[in-house]
């Protein structure tokens, strides 16, 4: 008990944030409850009203979740991935028959381009059987993540298999978190010493960090899901911290980037762009009006069409502008874009943030998913809740937008002055000129659906 006691002192006098690491019913106590959200939204989905509008399973999916978990991530990190209830199922399921065998070389070379390739796979699939109506399509869409799961606790570690590998929402999850306001942090004076390197190793009670990070090394949050365990084997309290970083503080850090996540931060604003003009109704009325130009029939084809093309251009907006770059510098191609594609990532947020706004805080958004959810227990009322006028909601997007722009134009200056290049920031002006024209675009589209 006296060994106890000081480590317990030492605890206490730590960071609210970084003593909720330590805790022992973290991340438990968030996984049960999210679990529970789980369970509660696919009972909504299949025993209370059919109608889409009136079925609070469809509307707390695709409208209230599907804003708040991008935002969360670009806060807060990865910390939803140790709270999703798939990694807690697949960590049961790999302390009980799960062997200790780590995933292939190729899949942890090849996973993100996977997880990538899914995720834009998806993302058309969803618009393409109008998924935002069906409670059935939206049940069925969590099956591969399921059958991933288990396959990945059953025969490999599961962390590596799924979540750090193959799941869908990585792209967004490693992309995102590069702006997250949270980090966690090592002593390096601490860990010189450090012979147990249990945050990496684990002991005889807790394994080590299911994504293979040594903390000591630790200088980015793309890999890190925040799941506490490190903070918890660490044999010195306080030598793991969680805290606030500085604005954009990652991107002038950014040692080794990743060819897979250069590509998305370049795909993502034109994909996010076609698919929500596509599902406000003065895009659709657009989309229906090209079919009758074109002579087709087909909505299919022509959303596969615009939605494919929109990814194709922006690809080569962002490849145009490195190329450029590249002159200037005397770098690669390739080298140049798989460095300051990364900074395209604020903008990408805006963007995805800017596009939710309307359906969030709109009639059906939050509103609706609050009274449906009253209306399953037999209890109405006929208030609205946090229901913004139109003028209000533009304000917000074209703010978010803005936001989003200076957020880029700060991680390319990052990154720009971090770099080895004595012309520094001017080299990155094409770069510049190309989140402008990005914004300017998404700005117009923005005044022709609202």
């Amino acid at each position: 008990m006296r060994a106890i006691v000081p480590e317990i002192r030492t605890v206490a006098k730590l960071s609210l944030l970084t003593r909720l690491m330590h805790h022992r019913l973290f991340p438990a106590a968030f996984q049960w409850s999210v679990l529970v959200m789980l369970l509660f939204t696919a009972y909504a989905a299949l025993f209370t009203a059919p109608s889409p509008d009136r079925n609070f399973a469809l509307v707390f999916v695709w409208i209230f979740w599907g804003t708040v978990a991008p935002i969360s991530v670009w806060l807060f990190g990865r910390f939803w991935c140790a709270m999703c209830p798939f990694h807690m199922l697949g960590d049961f399921l790999n302390k009980i028959v799960g062997p200790k065998r780590p995933i292939p070389r190729w899949l942890r070379q090849y996973g993100f381009w996977i997880a990538l390739v899914l995720f834009i796979v998806i993302v058309w699939f969803e618009h393409a059987v109008n998924i935002f109506q069906s409670t059935t399509l939206t049940l069925l869409l969590l099956v591969p993540v399921l059958l991933g799961t288990v396959i990945g606790a059953v025969i490999y570690r599961n962390e590596e298999f799924w979540c750090h590998a193959l799941c869908p929402m990585l792209p967004i999850a490693r992309n995102y978190s590069t702006m997250s306001i949270l980090e966690v942090r090592a002593s390096t004076m601490e860990c010189e010493g450090c012979t147990s390197k249990g945050c990496y190793r684990g002991d005889d009670s807790i394994t080590g960090c299911p994504v293979g990070l040594y903390l000591r090394n630790l200088d980015s949050m793309q890999e890190c899901i925040g799941c506490g365990r490190c903070f918890k084997v660490c044999p010195t309290p306080g030598t793991l911290t969680l805290r606030f970083r500085h604005f954009m503080d990652e991107f002038r850090r950014i040692r080794l980037p990743r060819m897979d996540a250069a590509v998305f931060a370049s795909i993502w604003p034109g994909a996010l762009a076609i698919h929500y003009f596509t599902l406000v109704p003065t895009g659709d009325r657009m989309v229906k009006g090209w079919m009758q130009m074109l002579g087709t029939s087909s909505y299919l084809a022509m959303w596969t069409l615009l939605y494919f093309g929109s990814i194709a251009v922006s690809l080569l907006m962002v490849g145009g502008a490195s190329f450029v770059s590249a002159q200037i510098t005397d770098e690669s191609l390739k080298q140049r874009f798989v460095r300051y594609a990364y900074a395209f990532i604020p903008l990408a947020v805006g963007i995805h943030t800017a596009f939710n706004m309307p359906r969030f805080f709109g009639p059906q958004g939050l509103n609706r998913a609050v009274h449906n959810f009253f209306d399953i227990f037999g209890y109405s009322f006929s208030g609205l809740v946090m229901v913004l006028g139109l003028d209000s909601t533009r304000v917000l997007m074209n703010g978010l937008l803005a936001a989003g722009l200076i957020g880029s134009l700060v991680a390319l200056k990052r990154i720009a002055t971090s770099h080895t290049n004595e012309r520094g920031f001017f080299s990155a002006l094409p770069e510049a000129v190309c989140m402008v024209l990005f914004t300017v675009i998404i700005g117009s589209v923005f005044r022709i659906l609202y």
